[in-house]
């Protein structure tokens, strides 16, 4: 099941990057809920996005001081999401405030009071 927020990957041009978002929140919870598997998932997820011949960016270590100008991207992408940082939370708020496009696919595990939040910020339940 996939969860869309404002858009989807085949609205990218194929000459706009993308942003993957690869939280160490999201990583760190996999980790602390013995839920096994997070890097071969990773692993699988990248070559098969490797595979779609689309130009992206990683995006990690988001602070406070990180701005949507500071990317050149218009699009994010969350692969495997089951949490986020409160710094990740308010940059993709204000990333989708002014504008940008958000797709978040579930990862496996429980889903965080954080990431349901903002889930529910963006009127999704």
């Amino acid at each position: 099941m996939f969860l869309i927020l404002t858009c989807s990957l085949t609205e990218a041009s194929a000459s706009e990057k993308i942003g993957v978002l690869y939280s160490y929140k999201n990583v760190e919870t996999y980790e602390n809920n013995d839920i096994i598997g997070f890097q071969q998932l990773w692993k699988s997820f990248l070559e098969t996005f490797e595979g779609a011949n689309l130009d992206y960016q990683f995006l990690c270590n988001i602070t406070p001081e990180t701005k949507r100008t500071d990317l050149d991207v218009n699009i994010i992408f969350f692969p495997l999401a089951i949490d986020l940082d409160q710094n990740e939370y308010v940059f993709l708020k204000d990333f989708l405030n002014s504008g940008g496009k958000l797709v978040i696919s579930p990862g496996i595990g429980s889903i965080s009071e954080n990431l349901k939040n903002f889930l529910s910020e963006q009127g999704i339940e």
